[in-house]
Order: C-alpha cells, then sequence, then structure tokens
C-alpha cells in the first residue's frame, strides 16, 4: 500500500516537477513563446532536443537506479 500511495504519486510528481515543468517555464524565461503559427518553426528543433534530452537523461537514471 505504500508504494502505491506514497511512492508512485512522489516519484509522479517529481518527474513531472523535473522533466517538464523547468523547460516550460525556461522557455516562456527566454521568450520562446510564439503566438503566430507561421513562426513555430524557429524554436521547434531546440524544444524538441530540450525536452527528449531531458526525458533521455531520466530514463537513464530510472534505468540505474532500477525505479
Amino acid at each position: 500500500m505504500d508504494a502505491l500511495f506514497i511512492h508512485a504519486p512522489m516519484t509522479l510528481l517529481l518527474a513531472i516537477l523535473f522533466e517538464l515543468d523547468w523547460l516550460h517555464n525556461g522557455f516562456i524565461a527566454m521568450g520562446w513563446v510564439i503566438k503566430k503559427e507561421k513562426y513555430w518553426s524557429k524554436w521547434i528543433l531546440p524544444a524538441v532536443a530540450s525536452v527528449g534530452g531531458v526525458n533521455v537523461v531520466t530514463a537513464i537514471w530510472a534505468g540505474i537506479t532500477r525505479q
């Protein structure tokens, strides 16, 4: 029961906070907010590379720690 109600929610919360939220806030802070669709291609590659890189590092960390 501890794993279901304590470990899993805390792991998911930390994964969401450290994987996605700081990237989203960073994109906004760097001015990567584009309102017109014709300018979206300017930041797509850096944004996808940032999110993908963080997810790869997190997957490696999860594999090493066997969570």
